[in-house]
């Protein structure tokens, strides 16, 4: 292969070295604490059709709530807000929730598990046909 497709190649590939590691911790905490409470892996066990998608929804969307001052205002404070059951960060838990979806909605085949299937690599254009 040339050097030039060598590059397209890798043009398609997930540039996962992209995403703060770091940031994900309180995220894989999250998961753990689930997995104690619930059982690991147990939300995959959900689907649409059970309401997985308005459960998953209605949870991040509680997280953030929490993550607003009582004024309606996003303070340093607020925005590091703790999960009173867990102790962990509200946004922790919130990302958590959604990464949780996302896995359900590629489960149902509602999502691709690699979006690169209808996104131009490096473009951003929709290819969807």
């Amino acid at each position: 292969m040339s050097a030039d497709g060598k590059i397209a190649a890798a043009a398609t590939k997930p540039c996962l070295g992209l995403i703060p590691l770091s940031a994900l911790q309180g995220v894989a905490r999250v998961f753990a604490y689930g997995s104690r409470k619930y059982g690991g892996g147990n939300f995959l066990i959900a689907t649409l059709r059970d309401g997985a998608g308005e459960r998953y929804i209605s949870a991040a969307l509680r997280h953030l709530l929490e993550m607003q001052a009582t004024n309606g205002q996003h303070t340093a404070e607020s925005l590091g807000a703790l999960d009173s059951e867990s102790m962990l960060p509200h946004i922790d838990h919130a990302i958590c929730g959604l990464i949780m979806l996302r896995a359900i909605l590629v489960k149902c085949g509602a999502l691709d598990a690699d979006p690169t299937a209808w996104v131009q690599p490096g473009y951003g254009d929709v290819k969807r046909g």
